[in-house]
């Protein structure tokens, strides 16, 4: 799990990996809509990877990267990799 204080419209993000969509559903309703102070949940998930490339860090080079990957880095080829938008009211954070 990650978790990002954000600018914009969210006031937090937050990565999860869960098993399946149900799963995803009960830890929505069982586990973050309880959080108090938590306003408004937006969820989305990706229907499927179009690429994925290591991004260099200021100064490196090709070959300083190696042979980095993403792969696996998100669970199971069956897990649902979500992103949940999190605002709270004002003067909560």
């Amino acid at each position: 799990m990650e978790c990002y204080l954000m600018s914009g419209d969210s006031d937090y993000l937050i990565r999860v990996v869960v098993r399946d969509v149900p799963s995803l559903q009960r830890f929505i309703v069982d586990e973050l809509s309880k959080i108090p102070g938590v306003a408004n949940i937006r969820s989305s998930f990706a229907l499927k990877q179009v690429k994925s490339k290591p991004i260099a860090a200021a100064g490196a080079r090709c070959a300083d990267l190696g042979s980095a990957s993403a792969a696996g880095s998100f669970g199971r080829a069956h897990s649902v990799n979500s992103r949940a938008y999190a605002s709270t009211p004002s003067g909560i954070a």
